[in-house]
């Protein structure tokens, strides 16, 4: 479950990220990409909206979903960056990009070993 979690974090990531470029405020494209999303992020996410929806500030869920191990940094990040409001989609796309690139590195190191 982990590493199907690991794998659909970027898109995941990408949604949230897309969603606020579109002009959604973080709190809705947190609940659209909830209710689009499928998987282990999915569940996640919908934690996420669950937990601001039960008067969680948005800052201490971000903190909380930093305990799940493959979100620990970008919600970290989020959690830092929610109350200014300001770059949080970049935010969100530059983590994409980041494990993308992660991803693509580690294929590329088993491939050469096979």
């Amino acid at each position: 479950m982990e590493q199907h979690r690991a794998a659909q974090l970027p898109e995941a990531l990408l949604m949230l990220s897309s969603a606020m470029e579109a002009g959604l405020p973080l709190r809705s494209a947190v609940t659209t990409v909830a209710e689009s999303l499928e998987g282990p992020c999915a569940e996640d996410v919908r934690r996420l909206a669950s937990s601001r929806e039960a008067g969680v500030p948005d800052s201490r869920a971000w903190n909380d979903l930093a305990s799940v191990e493959v979100w620990r940094d970008p919600a970290q990040d989020v959690s830092r960056a929610v109350d200014s409001g300001e770059g949080i989609s970049e935010l969100l796309s530059a983590h994409a990009a980041q494990l993308q690139v992660a991803a693509a590195e580690k294929t590329e190191k088993k491939a050469r070993k096979a």
